[in-house]
């Protein structure tokens, strides 16, 4: 369900929500699972599994998980990585900088 093959290779199949949910409309355990987990954390007992998924998927697109205030931290804590670690990236070696605290936002 996850991958899928594509030009010889095996790849990740992204999903939509609704895709996943009718992937697994039919497995009687996962339905279990998602209406236990509707219930007791979501305070909805008849909730679909499209809503239990949608309460609890992370987009794949940064300016999708992260507000304005997070996206421009994101910027400048990839400069700073980018900085500091030589070994992985293009950038020039033995430069130092403070790397950004993460927070909420």
């Amino acid at each position: 369900m996850w991958f899928e093959e594509r030009d010889g290779f095996t790849v990740p199949r992204p999903l939509t929500v609704n895709q996943l949910a009718d992937e697994l409309r039919h497995d009687q355990e996962v339905q279990a699972v998602a209406a236990l987990y509707a219930a007791d954390h979501l305070g909805k007992r008849d909730a679909s599994l499209a809503t239990v998924i949608k309460a609890e998927h992370v987009p794949y697109l940064a300016a999708l998980r992260y507000k304005d205030s997070g996206l421009r931290k994101r910027a400048q804590w990839k400069q700073v990585w980018e900085q500091t670690a030589p070994c992985c990236s293009a950038g020039p070696a033995g430069t130092t900088a403070t790397r950004p605290t993460p927070s909420s936002d």
